[in-house]
């Protein structure tokens, strides 16, 4: 039987949807540092987000011809779903390996670390979704929380 390997599915205004692998966020994020020289107590290792995000407008032949986001919104697996003004982002990014250079054990296989925003360090575990978006947040500071979706019958059972 073969595995799919995990997709996180990006959305990007003014360019269309994409999907990548963690591999492909691998090669294109650069050099890969210990997450806790950004985020004290965390381990693994990383790629910086906006080095990655360059290199992945490059790749599509795009570098100068969107403009940058205003925000980002992320989606993970359980339901967790965080909206991130760009400003905010500067020091970001992609976990995607344990120490040892394995995959992830917990939380992966990729995390997003934003540890300049308005949280202590917000971090987004089993990202699913990258939406790129033109649309400043107000005040500019990032919301998160988890998205309950609840049935109308789910509802009448109450």
């Amino acid at each position: 039987m073969t595995t799919e390997p995990w997709q996180i599915r990006i959305e990007h205004e003014g360019l269309g949807s994409f999907a990548v692998s963690v591999d492909e966020i691998k090669e294109q994020g650069g050099t890969c540092f210990p997450i806790r020289e950004r985020v004290s107590g965390a381990s693994g290792l990383a790629v910086d987000f906006r080095t990655w995000y360059t290199a992945w407008r490059q790749q599509l032949g795009s570098a100068d011809s969107i403009q940058e986001p205003a925000s980002l919104h992320v989606k993970a697996q359980d339901t967790f779903e965080a909206q991130i003004p760009w400003s905010q982002l500067a020091d970001a990014a992609l976990g995607i390996a344990d120490d040892d250079g394995s995959p992830l054990s917990r939380g992966g296989p990729v995390r997003l670390y934003v540890p300049s925003g308005s949280s202590d360090c917000l971090h987004v575990k089993q990202l699913v979704l990258l939406q790129f978006a033109h649309t400043s947040l107000p005040n500019d500071e990032a919301t998160y929380g988890f998205k309950n979706v609840f049935s109308p019958d789910e509802l009448r059972k109450g």
